[in-house]
């Protein structure tokens, strides 16, 4: 016949067992605990849904200021064309480029204005501060127009210059006052529908705040807003009928 154990062994028995069941008990709180642990310590994501921890303070801060710098710079040049413009407009306002010049200075200044609203303020803060909401969209709206001008108007610029010397009619017809302000009208006008038909096929501009960049989001063919669904309509029948067999 077995002999009871010993107090002391009872006892160590006893906790052991106590132990066992207490770790049974809560090894099923376990996954979900580690699984909010998990939820919590995951960094943001981007645009395109990768995951990226958010730059540093001092990362931020070096952006942040480095764009205000150089903004501020261009702002500063811009102003001294402006004054170079106005005293020598006496001069210069026969010739074309100079009408064309003053296009390319107000596109630069609302570009350079465009960066204290949008990328500098969500730059250093480093996160998506105005959410999808006007206060983004229409300074990112305005900062297309005013890029978009920049470029045709640097195009219209060099046309001007070469058809000077290689194509003299050329340049008459669409440099010669009056015709010289329809030419700059057209192109603005070009300017603002582009980007407004883009706007209107729900192809928003939006500032990434973990890569510190501009870039459009646009949304699939399928899910367009109501105004893009009505160019997608008339695209449609246009090239239906230029295209039909």
């Amino acid at each position: 016949m077995a002999l009871p154990p010993p107090l002391n062994t009872a006892r160590e028995t006893t906790k052991i067992k106590a132990k066992a069941k207490s770790v049974q008990t809560q090894a099923p709180l376990l996954p979900s605990v580690v699984s909010s642990t998990v939820v919590s310590l995951s960094p943001l994501s981007d645009m395109n849904g990768t995951s990226h921890v958010s730059a540093t303070l001092g990362t931020r801060l070096f952006g942040g200021l480095s764009y205000a710098l150089l903004s501020l710079t261009g702002v500063t040049l811009n102003l001294l064309l402006c004054m170079v413009l106005i005293k020598g407009r006496a001069v210069l306002k026969t010739n074309a480029f100079y009408t064309i010049t003053w296009q390319m200075v107000v596109c630069d200044l609302l570009t350079h204005g465009m960066e204290f609203i949008v990328p500098i303020p969500i730059t250093i803060a480093g996160s998506d501060m105005y959410g999808k909401t006007m206060f983004l969209y229409i300074p990112a709206f305005v900062d297309t127009i005013a890029y978009t001008g920049t470029l045709y108007f640097s195009f219209l610029m060099t046309l001007n210059r070469f058809t000077v010397f290689v194509f003299p009619q050329v340049n008459q017809f669409l440099f010669q006052k009056p015709r010289l302000f329809i030419t700059i009208g057209v192109v603005w006008v070009y300017i603002i529908v582009f980007v407004g038909a883009m706007n209107a096929l729900s192809c928003y501009k939006s500032f990434d705040s973990f890569g510190f960049f501009y870039y459009h989001k646009c949304p699939d063919w399928n899910n367009i807003s109501v105004p893009g669904q009505v160019i997608k309509s008339v695209s449609v029948r246009l090239h239906y009928k230029m295209f039909k067999t």
